[in-house]
């Protein structure tokens, strides 16, 4: 998917579960290894966001984000959010979704051009 919300929903932990809790790592790039910042979208999707803020200039629209609280079945969550409808100023800072960082996509992209 073009703006990077391809993630998988992170596990809900059991709470019963202590251990599992406690060995719960940050989610991982399967393709670099680089850790990501995982959250839901306001569509039902899961987007990995790169862990830097970045200036709107140097991130292509569809792969600008920005988090906010989420209201219904994500009340109370951070939730990411495109920013397309109001362009940001070339300065304001947007969270990239890794897609746009990431080396493995890059590679990916280069061989899918004709």
């Amino acid at each position: 998917m073009l703006e990077g919300a391809t993630a998988p929903p992170c596990p809900a932990p059991d709470p019963d579960d202590v251990e599992a809790i406690g060995s719960l790592e940050p989610p991982t790039c399967p393709k670099c290894h680089h850790s990501v910042r995982r959250y839901p979208t306001n569509y039902n999707k899961w987007v990995d966001l790169a862990t830097c803020d970045l200036p709107a200039k140097d991130v292509p629209e569809p792969y600008r984000w920005r988090l906010t609280k989420g209201s219904g079945p994500h009340a109370g969550m951070w939730i990411a959010v495109r920013v397309h409808a109001i362009c940001p100023l070339p300065s304001d800072l947007v969270l990239p979704a890794h897609a746009f960082l990431c080396p493995g996509e890059e590679a990916e992209r280069q061989d899918l051009a004709p």
